[in-house]
């Protein structure tokens, strides 16, 4: 039987026990990632080599994204459709 690639890593694979020590470190693991922005592996890979979307780190053969930096990103594309005036009131 010949294994087929996943965007969803093993069982062995798996850095559930690690979420606590990368959350302190502030970084989210590419599944984070992968879940947040619903894009598959080839279009991260695409990021990764244009260096173009998130800043990432990779720690082994894994790449984490530093959460701040992933959030000022996203910040950065929200679309402004709405006019923002001083006298706007929610």
């Amino acid at each position: 039987m010949i294994d087929q690639p996943t965007d969803k890593p093993s069982d062995d694979e798996s850095i559930e026990h690690l979420r606590p020590i990368l959350m302190e470190m502030g970084l989210i693991s590419e599944d984070d990632l992968r879940l947040i922005t619903k894009t598959g592996n080839i279009t991260r890979q695409d990021w990764r080599k244009r260096r173009t979307h998130f800043p990432y780190v990779r720690l082994g053969n894994r790449y984490y994204y530093p959460i701040k930096l992933a959030r000022d990103y996203i910040e950065q594309r929200i679309e402004k459709k709405y006019p923002q005036t001083e006298d706007a009131i929610l």
